[in-house]
C-alpha cells in the first residue's frame, strides 16, 4: 500500500505539477552516500556511489525498462549500456542535491507532512488528515515513519529547486512578439527545376554496370532464413475450458470475495492542467505565477468555446505529462482518489460528454471533460459469473499444469501427430506459413531460454519436417513445435533484381546529369531578371516560414531556406540547391511580414510554448553548468563486473 501511495504522489502530485520542466532533471533519487571512496562505482565532488546505492536505482529503473523494452535484458551489450546509464542517473542525482544544498534549499519535516497529508488514506471521516490514523497504518505495514517520509525528500527538493530557477525565467509579450515577427516571416521562392527524372530517362546503363552494382551491393539483396512451423500453444488460459466450474463453486467464490465487486462512485475524465501555487501562497513570485497560469487556462477555455478539440488542446497545453499525450485522459478514478476534492466534485457533477469551466484546485487550474461515470455499486453475481468461471477454470488449469506438461512430453516422445495432440488437449492447431525465422520466433513468443533451442532446430541442414523433442517455454505456458520447412539465408538472383538495379542506376545518373546542367546554367542567373532561355520555366513555391525548412513543393531544403531568409531583395541566389526532384536555381519571391491579425491568431499558442522553451533553456543551462564545474570520477570497469538480474 505504501509503495502505491508514493506512486500516487508522483503521478498526481509533484510530477504532475512540474510536467515537462522536471524532465531536464533526473527523477530518481539515491540513498545515503558515504564520504569514503574505497570500492565506489563513482565519486562526485568527494561523495561516493556504492553498489548498494546503484542497486537501489537499478531496481527502480529496471521495472520501467522491462515494460518499455523487454528485449533489453537478453542483449549483453544493451544491458551494459543500460548499467552505465543507471550510474549516470545516480551521479546526476547527487549533483542535483549538492547544488540544491549549496543554494540553501532544504526540505523541512513540515513540507514532507504537508505532502503526506494530501492522501485520502490518511484522512478521517471528515476528510482531514488524522496523525493517529497515519501512525497506525505505518505500524500495521511494519514501516518506519521516518523511512517512509524520507522517500519524498528528493521530489520535494526538486520541486523547490525548479521553482527557484524559474522564478525569473518569464518572457514579456513585447519580446515574444519580436521573436514571432522574426521567426514567422513568410517568403516564397521563384525557381527553375532541373528534373532528375527527365535526365534519368536519357541515361544509358550497360549490363556490366548492372552486374557490378549487384556484386558491390549484394547484401542489399540478402534473404533471411525462413521456416514454416506447425505448433500447439498450451497455457492455462487456453486450457481453461477443459476444467468445468459449477454454479455452486462460482457463487461460493463470489460470496467470499464480494468486496472485489464493490465499486465506489467513479468517473472517467480528461483534463487540461496548468500548474499554479495555491491562492494566498507566500512563495516568492507566487502572485505572478498564479496570474500567468490563469491567463493560460483562460486562453485554452476561449479556444474550447470557439470549437477547438479538447484532446488536441490537452496535447498542446496540459502540464500533466502523464495524460497529455493521451489527449488529457486521466483514466477511471474513485471519488477522492485524486486528492483534490474540487476536481472530483466538478467531474462527478457533470453528465458524460460535458466540459467544465475552469476548476481551481490546490495543484493549479483544470478544465475537465467527463467521459463516463458510474455510481457506487456492488455488481450482482449474474453480472460477474462469467468472469469468475474463467478465473476459477484458469486456476484449476494452473494447478494441473505440471501433469499437462508431462502429457505433452509423452506425446512428443511417442511421436504423436500434432492433430491428435490438438484433439487431446482441446486446443487449436496453428501454423505460421513460410516466414522469416525471427517472425516465427515472435509469433511463438518464446522465452529467452527456448530461443536458441528453436534456432538450432531450424538451421539443421538437409533435414525434413521434424518435431522439436521438448516443449518450449513461451509466455504463460509451453509450445509444442514441429518444423515443416526450412530455408537457409541467401541472395536474390541478379535476374530477379535487374529492373530494381536499373532504376536505381538511372536515378543516380539522372541526378548527376541534372546537377551538371544546373551548374552550367547558373552563371546566366544574375540580378533580378530571368534568363530568356529559362523565362518560361520559372515556377513559384508556396510561402515558406522562416522557422521551418520546408518549402513546398520542393520539400525540406535547409540550405535554401537559410539563404532565402538571409537575402535582401528579389535576386537570384548564387548557388545550385539539391531538392527531392533534382536541383534548382532559386531567387527570393514575395515577402510577407507578420501583421497584427496573424499575431493575434497564434499568440495564445506561441506565448506559453515560448515561455516553456525559455524555462527549459534555463534548466538545461543550470544542469550543464553544474556538471561542468563538478569533479566526477566514474569507474566503469567496476560497473561491468556487477552481475544483476
Amino acid at each position: 500500500m505504501l509503495d502505491n501511495i508514493r506512486s500516487s504522489a508522483r503521478s498526481f502530485g509533484i510530477k504532475l505539477i512540474f510536467g515537462m520542466i522536471i524532465i531536464v532533471f533526473i527523477f530518481w533519487g539515491v540513498g545515503n552516500f558515504s564520504a569514503s571512496s574505497g570500492g565506489a562505482l563513482a565519486v562526485v565532488n568527494g561523495e561516493a556511489v556504492y553498489l548498494s546505492d546503484f542497486e537501489k536505482m537499478y531496481n527502480r529503473m529496471v521495472e520501467i525498462e522491462r515494460k518499455n523494452n523487454p528485449e533489453l535484458f537478453n542483449n549483453a551489450e544493451a544491458l551494459r549500456i543500460f548499467k552505465y546509464q543507471v550510474l549516470d542517473e545516480a551521479v546526476n542525482a547527487i549533483l542535483r542535491r549538492q547544488a540544491a544544498e549549496r543554494m540553501g534549499i532544504l526540505v523541512t519535516p513540515h513540507e514532507i507532512r504537508a505532502v503526506i497529508a494530501e492522501f485520502p488514506v490518511f484522512h478521517d471521516k471528515n476528510g482531514r488528515f488524522d496523525p493517529e490514523l497515519y501512525r497506525q497504518l505505518m505500524q500495521a505495514q511494519g514501516t518506519d515513519m521516518g523511512v517512509f517520509e524520507a522517500g519524498f525528500v528528493e521530489e520535494i527538493r526538486n520541486a523547490k529547486l525548479v521553482r527557484l530557477l524559474l522564478s525569473g525565467a518569464g518572457i514579456s509579450t513585447v519580446e515574444a512578439r519580436n521573436i514571432f515577427n522574426f521567426s514567422m516571416e513568410r517568403r516564397s521562392v521563384d525557381y527553375v527545376l532541373f528534373s532528375a527524372q527527365e535526365y534519368a530517362e536519357r541515361a544509358e546503363i550497360s549490363d556490366a554496370q548492372i552486374s557490378e552494382y549487384y556484386e558491390n551491393n549484394k547484401t542489399s539483396f540478402q534473404t533471411p532464413a525462413m521456416t514454416d512451423v506447425e505448433y500447439l500453444l498450451l497455457t492455462p488460459q487456453l486450457l481453461a475450458d477443459n476444467y468445468p466450474v459449477s454454479d455452486e463453486e462460482a457463487l461460493a467464490f463470489y460470496e467470499k470475495n464480494k468486496e472485489r465487486y464493490h465499486f465506489k462512485d467513479r468517473f472517467l475524465s480528461r483534463h487540461i492542467f496548468i500548474f499554479s501555487p495555491e491562492d494566498g501562497s507566500s512563495e516568492e513570485g507566487a502572485a505572478a505565477m498564479i496570474a500567468e497560469a490563469r491567463a493560460q487556462i483562460e486562453g485554452v477555455e476561449a479556444q474550447l468555446k470557439a470549437g477547438a478539440d479538447f484532446a488536441e488542446l490537452a496535447k498542446l497545453y496540459s502540464q500533466d505529462m502523464e495524460s497529455k499525450d493521451q489527449g488529457g485522459l486521466v483514466g477511471w478514478l474513485d471519488m477522492g482518489q485524486t486528492g483534490t476534492p474540487e476536481y472530483d466534485a466538478a467531474a462527478f457533477a457533470m453528465s458524460p460528454g460535458e466540459t467544465s469551466g475552469i476548476v481551481r484546485t490546490s495543484k493549479g487550474f483544470h478544465i475537465i471533460r467527463l467521459e463516463d461515470k458510474k455510481n457506487e455499486e456492488t455488481q450482482p453475481f449474474e453480472t460477474t459469473k462469467a468472469d469468475i468461471v474463467k478465473e476459477l477454470a484458469r486456476g484449476k488449469a494452473e494447478m494441473d499444469f505440471g501433469s499437462i506438461q508431462k502429457a505433452a512430453q509423452e506425446g512428443l516422445d511417442l511421436n504423436k501427430p500434432f492433430a491428435e495432440l490438438a484433439a487431446e488437449f482441446h486446443v487449436e492447431l496453428r501454423r505460421t506459413g513460410l516466414v522469416p525465422v525471427s517472425e516465427a520466433e515472435k509469433t511463438l513468443k518464446l522465452h529467452s531460454g527456448s530461443r536458441q533451442f528453436f534456432m538450432d532446430a531450424v538451421v539443421v541442414k538437409g533435414q525434413g519436417p521434424s518435431s522439436i523433442p521438448v516443449p518450449l517455454d513461451v509466455t504463460d505456458g509451453i509450445a509444442l513445435v514441429r518444423i515443416e520447412e526450412r530455408r537457409s539465408a541467401g541472395y536474390l538472383p541478379l535476374e530477379q533484381v535487374r529492373d530494381t538495379i536499373l532504376q536505381s542506376l538511372r536515378a543516380g545518373k539522372g541526378r548527376e546529369l541534372a546537377k551538371a546542367a544546373a551548374d552550367a546554367a547558373l552563371p546566366l542567373f544574375t540580378g533580378k531578371d530571368s534568363p530568356a532561355a529559362f523565362a518560361d520555366k520559372v515556377q513559384t513555391s508556396r510561402e515558406a516560414v522562416r522557422a521551418f525548412a520546408q518549402i513546398l513543393p520542393l520539400g525540406q531544403v535547409p540550405e535554401l531556406a537559410e539563404d532565402l531568409f538571409a537575402a535582401s531583395g528579389s535576386v537570384w541566389l548564387p548557388k545550385v540547391y539539391a531538392v527531392d526532384g533534382g536541383y534548382v536555381i532559386a531567387r527570393v519571391g514575395a515577402i510577407t511580414p507578420v501583421d497584427d491579425a496573424y499575431w493575434n491568431e497564434f499568440k495564445g499558442i506561441f506565448l506559453p510554448q515560448l515561455g516553456k522553451g525559455r524555462e527549459l533553456e534555463v534548466l538545461a543551462a543550470f544542469v550543464q553548468n553544474v556538471a561542468a564545474t563538478a569533479k566526477v570520477e566514474r569507474y566503469y570497469s567496476r560497473v561491468d563486473a556487477i552481475q544483476l538480474r
